[in-house]
């Protein structure tokens, strides 16, 4: 009897790597000594998805939950302010 688990774990794993937003990159580089001010930087994909410079690597973070949303959607990064912000403030043209 041949075992059918292996090539189901390959494929939970093929599609995991594969889902939408494993692609997203940082836009930019991260200084690689901490300045005064912090650094942020957009990502590639998702509007409510940004990165907080530390010492060279960029850390990702995800805006929160929009409050007034319906359907629920989160708050997306607004690079101008470097805040999370209402959609039709923050701008983004992804």
């Amino acid at each position: 009897m041949k075992s059918t688990s292996l090539p189901l774990v390959f494929l939970a794993v093929l599609i995991a790597v594969s889902l939408p937003g494993s692609t997203a990159v940082p836009v930019g580089t991260c200084p690689s000594v901490d300045g005064p001010n912090p650094v942020y930087l957009t990502d590639s994909v998702r509007c409510d998805v940004f990165y907080e410079c530390s010492n060279g690597y960029a850390n990702e973070k995800v805006c929160p939950n929009n409050p007034y949303a319906n359907p629920p959607a989160n708050l997306h990064w607004n690079k101008a302010l470097s805040v999370c912000d209402f959609p039709q403030n923050a701008n983004c043209l992804l």
